[in-house]
């Protein structure tokens, strides 16, 4: 009987012994589970802002020869509104010829949708002002303002059912329209490109419709 009362004497106090030990555990648990879901917190906030440098987002894709210059900031970078990159009057330059080409290639895409949206029988649909781009190098974001990128999908849309007297007025803003944008950025505006644009609606000098029209 003595035995049986001290052997559980002994249990008695090895439980007390054990029990504040366990709740000691358990909280030192639960604190460093908190700090460690705040590390995390601290850790992908600073992977975020070390990712969007000046609203670029980094991207392993973006094609080195635009110098870490995307979307909008690419365009406000040329049209020195803005240099988040901190960039030479060079390297805008460089950012200048090589935005040409592209600028060019945006503008027939956009206006060519309005032209097949039409031709479909699609309602106006204007597509985002910024499209991504494959290079030989990577990809790059185009983005025009949000004007003149209504202006161009909008006139590709309604020349396919103008009249004669709307053509000359339709094709006369696209012209203005297209002036504006590579004057603003610095660049000479091709009178070719506007050539391009209304031989796709089937008004240019190659047309088959300027063909049939004239004498």
């Amino acid at each position: 009987m003595d035995q049986a009362l001290t052997l559980i004497n002994s249990m008695s106090l090895i439980l007390t012994l054990i029990l504040p030990l366990m709740i000691l555990l358990v909280i030192m648990v639960l604190f460093l589970i908190d700090k460690v879901r705040k590390i995390e917190d601290i850790a992908n906030s600073l992977i975020s802002n070390i990712s969007n440098i000046g609203g670029t987002t980094i991207n392993s894709k973006v094609d080195p020869s635009f110098l870490g210059v995307s979307g909008k900031n690419l365009w406000d970078t040329i049209a020195e509104k803005n240099n988040p990159q901190n960039l030479s009057e060079n390297d805008i330059d460089l950012l200048r010829s090589k935005f040409r080409p592209m600028l060019e290639k945006h503008l027939l895409d956009l206006f060519s949708t309005g032209l097949s949206d039409a031709r479909n029988g699609t309602p106006k649909s204007i597509p985002k002002t910024e499209k991504s781009y494959t290079t030989l190098r990577g990809e790059i974001e185009i983005w025009i303002p949000s004007q003149a990128h209504n202006t161009v999908y909008n006139t590709g849309f309604e020349l396919t059912k103008a009249t004669d007297a709307d053509v000359s007025r339709l094709e006369s803003k696209l012209m203005e329209t297209v002036y504006e944008l590579f004057n603003s950025i610095k660049l000479t505006p091709p009178d070719s490109l506007i050539d391009e644009l209304m031989t796709k609606a089937g008004y240019g000098d190659d047309s088959e419709v300027k063909n049939l029209l004239e004498p």
